[in-house]
């Protein structure tokens, strides 16, 4: 059995869709959404449920319009199906793809929006807020616009999945994140055990509490209704001198919850310009976004007295 058909919702059928689209745009250059969305939103592929796999999963948990289904599919057919992307490929670059130094070609948000609303103003408008993070693609940081030129609105970046969801749905895995500019952190892990570590009571019983809150935020959210009324992740702060032990709890609460804890190296991400410190954070919690990994700032304090200007 090939990779594009290990599920029954397979990629092949997916994309097989998505094509139809784009050849329909490509016949029909003139054609407005509600036209498009007669002729094609009933063919899109119902989710087994039973279905394995994270592509699957995902589309089942999250039962998106075949506007946002279609959204996803053409960040996706770079990686799992070339050929949807040649089919785009005509005289004026009507799909507005980007081409690379390589001569290869990427949708952009553009190419979705042509894909969809054709040269339509009111569709285009209509269509925009499936661009931004009123979606949850984007707030979700499963999908990103990238590379946006100088002077360009945000719907002319790259089309894509982050990095670690495109594994998810093409190998069924999460992607073990490298160290980067924008994720500055390595992994860190225990070979010891709680019973290694001396706690006094107060603070075994508080360490409990977060523990029993990673294990059941998903029940307070969306079975208790919580969720708008919560922040999202959870923050903590160890203190002490050297020694006590900060490190090692971290690593053994990611041990326990069977999460992985990242140690962020901080000098990577103050700066002495004004404002580079907060959007080094920014894209750091971006990657980590939505993945459930536990981001442990060692000797915070640096951090904190760099960015209030105390010495």
């Amino acid at each position: 059995m090939s990779e594009t058909t290990k599920t029954p919702l397979s990629f092949d059928g997916e994309h097989e869709w998505l094509e139809t689209l784009i050849h329909y745009r490509t016949q029909n250059p003139d054609a407005c959404l509600m036209e498009v969305g007669e002729a094609h939103a009933s063919g899109i592929s119902a989710v087994p449920h039973d279905a394995p796999g994270e592509y699957a999963c995902f589309v089942r948990e999250h039962p998106f319009d075949w506007k946002t289904r279609s959204l996803l599919l053409m960040a996706l057919a770079p990686v799992l199906r070339p050929r949807s992307m040649a089919k785009m490929i005509g005289p004026g670059n009507c799909f507005r793809l980007y081409q690379t130094p390589e001569g290869l070609y990427l949708p952009t948000g553009e190419s979705w929006l042509y894909l969809l609303g054709g040269n339509r103003v009111e569709d285009r408008l209509d269509l925009l807020e499936l661009l931004d993070e009123q979606c949850f693609l984007f707030r979700e940081n499963v999908l990103v616009l990238a590379d946006v030129p100088k002077h360009f609105s945000s719907s002319y970046g790259i089309l894509k999945a982050e990095e670690s969801w495109e594994d998810r749905f093409q190998f069924n895995r999460l992607r073990e994140p490298s160290f980067s500019p924008s994720f500055p952190a390595h992994r860190l892990t225990a070979a010891l055990d709680w019973e290694d570590l001396l706690l006094n009571g107060k603070t075994r019983s508080e360490l409990r509490e977060l523990m029993a809150y990673f294990q059941h935020e998903q029940t307070l959210r969306k079975d208790f209704g919580l969720d708008k009324h919560m922040r999202r992740g959870f923050r903590a702060l160890f203190h002490g001198p050297s020694g006590t032990g900060k490190s090692l709890t971290a690593a053994l609460i990611g041990k326990q919850l069977r999460q992985p804890v990242y140690r962020v190296d901080l000098s990577r991400l103050v700066s002495k310009y004004v404002g580079e410190t907060s959007k080094n954070l920014e894209r750091l919690f971006r990657k980590a976004e939505g993945k459930k990994w536990i981001l442990f700032f060692d000797e915070g304090d640096v951090l904190l007295n760099k960015r209030t200007g105390n010495s």
